[in-house]
């Protein structure tokens, strides 16, 4: 009764009984992280200036998540487009909220950026 009750009413599937099924979910989604995350820095290899690494990484962010998504719906048997689509968007507004929150974290602590003398590296110092 509590498995057509799952499927029916939740459309949550029951379990199949896979011993190995967390492991191989464990190891897809180490895999998944590992790939997806890793493109977005490769805009950084080519030493490109960088506001044009930015811009590159943010494409690439884009597009993995668009295929991320449409991999996630073609796997659960929704519509790819609508699923990437999705993706791009809950990606983009997470990185929005991430960026609105350090941005305001960065002028409301006391820190000023410092030029490390014969290099372009900044560092950061806290005004005391």
């Amino acid at each position: 009764y509590l498995d057509l009750m799952m499927v029916d009413e939740l459309g949550i599937l029951p379990d199949d009984g896979d011993a190995s099924g967390p492991t191989k979910q464990g190891v897809m989604m180490f895999a998944s992280f590992v790939t997806f995350g890793a493109v977005p820095l490769l805009a950084y290899i080519p030493n490109e200036t960088p506001w044009v690494a930015f811009m590159i990484s943010c494409v690439l962010t884009t597009l993995c998540l668009g295929v991320l998504g449409g991999l996630k719906g073609h796997l659960s048997q929704t519509h790819s487009i609508t699923a990437g689509i999705q993706m791009v968007i809950n990606g983009c507004f997470a990185a929005s909220v991430s960026y609105f929150v350090s941005y305001a974290i960065s002028h409301a602590l006391p820190v000023q950026p410092e030029v490390a003398h014969g290099s372009h590296h900044r560092s950061m110092a806290f005004v005391s």
